[in-house]
C-alpha cells in the first residue's frame, strides 16, 4: 500500500519527531538515523526538503502495519561495520516508500530489506540520462510471496551488485529507466516485470522462479550484454516489446520465450544463445526474430 505524497508537512514533522531513532536539525535540514535497534509500531514520515542519512549500525523493525515514508533525499551508506537493516519481524509492515522530486536523490548502499516491501517513486518528466535512485550491495528478502520486493515507478535507477530473494516479484518496473549490473533474482513467484520501461543490463541472472522469469509488456525495451534465466516455468513472456541481448542463457525451463501479443514491429535480437533442458524454446507470434545472426520471421 503506497501512501499519498501530498500529506501535510507539519504533521509529517511531528510524526518523525516522535521517533527517538532520528536526530533532526531543522537549520541544516538534516535527519540522521541513529545507531541501535529500533522497533517502530506506527507510521514514520520524513518530510520534503530534508536529507535523511544514517550513523552507525542500525536496525529498524516495522511492526503493527507501520510504514516508513520518505519524501526527501536519502543517503543510506553502510558497510560491514555500519550495516543497516529495515525489516518487519511480524511481517505486517505496509512498506518502505521513497518519493522524490527533480532535485532529490535516493542512495542505498549495503542496506538489507527483510520481510518488507520497498517502492521507489519518481516523477513523470524523468530523464533517461540522470539517475535519481542508486542501489548497490543491497539485499531484499521475503519469507512469503504476498508482495513485490521492489517497485520502481516513474524513475531512473541504477541497481548494482544486489540480490532479491523470494516475494511475489523480485522487481517491478513501471514507466521507468532501469540499469542493472550484477543483479540476481532468486526464488520469487515472478522474476522481473516491466511495463513502458527501458532496461539496460550487464550480468543479470534470474533463477528458481515459480512462474515466469522476465515479463515485458507495453513497448518495453531490453538491452543486455549478459542475461541468464535458469529453472523457471517460463523464461520470458513478451508483449509488444523489443528485446536485444548479446549473450542469453536459458536453462531448465518448460518454455524459453513465449508471447501471443507481439506485433510485426517487435524485434528480438540475440547474438549468442545457450539453451539446455528447455522443453519448448520459442513460442512467438508475428515478429522479427534473430538468433546467432540468423534472422527469422514468426507468423
Amino acid at each position: 500500500m503506497c501512501p499519498n505524497k501530498g500529506s501535510n508537512s507539519t504533521n509529517d514533522v511531528s510524526l518523525i519527531k516522535s521517533a527517538e531513532c532520528f536526530k533532526i536539525d531543522h537549520v541544516k535540514k538534516t535527519i540522521v538515523l541513529q545507531k541501535g535497534k529500533w522497533k517502530i509500531n506506527k507510521d514514520i514520515i520524513v518530510p520534503e526538503g530534508y536529507l535523511l542519512s544514517n550513523k552507525g549500525k542500525a536496525t529498524i523493525d516495522l511492526v503493527n502495519e507501520a510504514r516508513f515514508i520518505v519524501k526527501s533525499s536519502v543517503s543510506f551508506k553502510a558497510d560491514d561495520n555500519t550495516s543497516l537493516t529495515i525489516k518487519s519481524s511480524d511481517s505486517s509492515s505496509l512498506g518502505v516508500h521513497f518519493f522524490i522530486n527533480k532535485q532529490d536523490h535516493v542512495i542505498l548502499r549495503n542496506v538489507v530489506f527483510q520481510n518488507v516491501e520497498c517502492s521507489l517513486n519518481g516523477f513523470e518528466s524523468l530523464s533517461k540520462n540522470t539517475h535519481h535512485f542508486y542501489l548497490s550491495n543491497c539485499f531484499f528478502n521475503a519469507e512469503n510471496d504476498l508482495y513485490d520486493l521492489l517497485t520502481l515507478t516513474n524513475g531512473n535507477a541504477l541497481i548494482a551488485n544486489s540480490s532479491f530473494n523470494g516475494g511475489n516479484s523480485g522487481i517491478v518496473v513501471l514507466n521507468s529507466f532501469l540499469n542493472i549490473e550484477n543483479v540476481d533474482i532468486l526464488n520469487s513467484k515472478k522474476g522481473l516485470i516491466g511495463e513502458f520501461t527501458v532496461l539496460n543490463g550487464l550480468n543479470f541472472n534470474v533463477k528458481k522462479i515459480k512462474e515466469t522469469g522476465i515479463i515485458l509488456k507495453n513497448k518495453s525495451q531490453v538491452f543486455c550484454k549478459k542475461l541468464s534465466v535458469v529453472k523457471c516455468s517460463t523464461g520470458f513472456e513478451l508483449e509488444g516489446s523489443n528485446f536485444e541481448v548479446k549473450f542469453l542463457c536459458i536453462e531448465d525451463c518448460d518454455k524459453g520465450m513465449y508471447s501471443s501479443k507481439l506485433s510485426d514491429k517487435s524485434r528480438i535480437n540475440i547474438d549468442y544463445l545457450s539453451s539446455k533442458k528447455v522443453k519448448e524454446l520459442v513460442d512467438l507470434s508475428s515478429c522479427f526474430y534473430s538468433i546467432d545472426g540468423v534472422p527469422k520471421v514468426f507468423l
